[in-house]
């Protein structure tokens, strides 16, 4: 196979998992049910993204929207990732089920250094750099994120077989 068709078939096999509830699960050590998957939903917006399957992202990205404030909040790592969920979905990371998420993720650290507002012309060096640049990046973190999600989802599924027998 190809990497095309290994990552087809990783988007296909992700687009099932979420299509029951919307978002992804973990059965957390201990734990008697599985709980949502903040998270991995999250980045499973972001890898479907990637894998051209922008309308499979639109679910899990509504319920992130509507159920991912309590998880994310003074949570940086969180809180930046559904920043690029939203942004690699086309959403607004500053409007995301009525949060300002860059607000947010800016009051969990030092002083953020000013960022040009939307629209505001382009420095030289960023007028030099093509938009090719900023697509390969979301490829390369977009084919990450899928190859950990699988990786995830194997392990998962072998653990719980062992554990059955």
């Amino acid at each position: 196979r190809t990497p095309e068709e290994a990552a087809s078939g990783a988007a296909a096999y992700l687009t099932g998992l979420l299509e029951k509830d919307g978002h992804l699960t973990s059965l957390a050590p201990g734990a008697d049910e599985p709980v949502p998957d903040h998270s991995n939903t999250a980045e499973a917006v972001i890898a479907l993204v990637a894998a051209g399957r922008p309308e499979a992202a639109e679910a899990p990205l509504a319920w992130l929207e509507k159920n991912s404030a309590e998880w994310a909040a003074d949570n940086p790592a969180g809180l930046g990732t559904l920043v690029l969920a939203a942004h690699a979905a086309g959403g607004d990371p500053r409007s995301f089920g009525g949060t300002d998420l860059v607000k947010e993720l800016n009051a969990t650290g030092p002083e953020p250094e000013s960022v040009p507002a939307a629209g505001a012309d382009a420095s030289e060096e960023g007028e030099k750099s093509g938009s090719g640049d900023v697509s390969v990046l979301w490829w390369i973190l977009g084919a990450g994120v899928l190859a950990g999600l699988v990786a995830g989802a194997v392990l998962m599924l072998t653990a719980g077989r062992r554990k059955r027998s």
